[in-house]
């Protein structure tokens, strides 16, 4: 059964054990998103045309952008303040290296510099990051390109995020999955969202309070972990 301690932000609990096995995926996936970076690049330097040569290499660049997107929303091992701009910034980037601007979506960032606590950061970025994927999957589903854009702001006491695109989408739009889960990540941080979608596009809004709590992970009782506390795609040379 796993132990609960530590301090943590107002309703959560902490459990060391979790944590620790969150490392671990985060470990293991980097593992092999590299392992098969370097099968990709393999297999590039083994084609003789150049047509395949050029794809291969595009796909070992996705793959590498999606690595990324992963790195950006690795849960948070301190804390310490973030400035949630240079946060989505990066995030945002990854996004469209990964699998947007192959689709020729074009992703937009406006965002106000505020400085939070890792562990509200990372909330907000797993949301975004889910809403951003939606948006592609669902909104051009029936036409190529277009734009999403992502707005933050201060108002209040509260972090305001609007995110909107122009694909298409039905006025009633079925809840699933994704759905679910932001909603059920917004609840857990005492925010509000709304949705509008229409034929010509979708406006989201979500409201999150702007909590100055530091999310200080707890002490494991074996001691600390000895895997790294930030993260980084490792070399594909290392692997043969």
């Amino acid at each position: 059964m796993l132990s609960t301690s530590g301090n943590a932000e107002p309703g959560h609990a902490t459990r060391p054990d979790a944590w620790l096995y969150l490392e671990e995926i985060t470990h293991r996936a980097l593992n092999e998103y590299t392992v098969m970076l370097a099968i990709v690049r393999r297999a590039s330097r083994s084609v003789v045309d150049e047509t395949s040569e050029q794809a291969l290499d595009e796909v070992a660049g996705r793959l590498r952008a999606a690595a990324m997107s992963f790195l950006a929303l690795r849960p948070p091992m301190d804390g310490l303040l973030r400035d949630l701009s240079k946060e989505l910034e990066t995030l945002c980037a990854s996004l469209s290296d990964s699998f947007l601007s192959h689709r020729r979506i074009t992703l937009t960032l406006t965002s106000e510099p505020v400085a939070i606590s890792a562990y509200r950061c990372w909330q907000l970025s797993l949301i975004i990051s889910e809403l951003v994927t939606n948006a592609a999957r669902h909104a051009f589903r029936l036409r190529p390109g277009g734009f999403i854009e992502v707005t933050t702001r201060i108002r209040d006491e509260n972090i305001e995020c609007a995110i909107v695109d122009d694909g298409i989408c039905e006025e009633t739009v079925k809840p699933g999955r994704g759905t679910a889960i932001v909603d059920a990540l917004v609840n857990d941080l005492g925010g509000t969202i709304s949705r509008h979608h229409a034929v010509t596009g979708s406006t989201i809004v979500l409201s999150i309070p702007r909590a100055e709590v530091f999310f200080v992970p707890a002490t494991r009782r074996n001691g600390p972990c000895s895997l790294p506390s930030v993260w980084t795609l490792p070399d594909i040379s290392d692997v043969e």
